[in-house]
């Protein structure tokens, strides 16, 4: 595996780590994300991008470079649209379980 995928992959199951306990079921449930969501989600804007996900990771201790965060957004845009909806973060979840 290249260091860029390893990084990226212990990156992503750093942030899987710090969301877990925002997530009340074992496997994520679409309320118990829904929450999750909601506290990610700060502005109410119906969408994460990479600011959003800055703040996110900062506020659980995670240091990641922008780099990452584009991965991260990369990884679970199913739409090509640059950010993350609640679908495509749902499906993201319920994937790394």
């Amino acid at each position: 595996m290249c260091g860029t995928a390893w990084r990226f992959q212990n990156d992503m199951r750093g942030f899987m780590d710090a969301i877990a306990p925002l997530l009340t079921a074992a496997e994520p449930t679409q309320e118990s994300v829904r929450r999750a969501w909601r506290l990610l989600d700060e502005n109410r804007k119906g969408h994460l991008d990479i600011e959003d996900l800055s703040r996110a990771v900062h506020n659980f201790g995670l240091e990641l470079s922008v780099e990452e965060l584009r991965d991260m957004v990369a990884y679970c845009d199913g739409n090509g649209s640059g950010e993350i909806t609640f679908d495509e973060f749902y499906q993201m979840l319920s994937r790394n379980q």
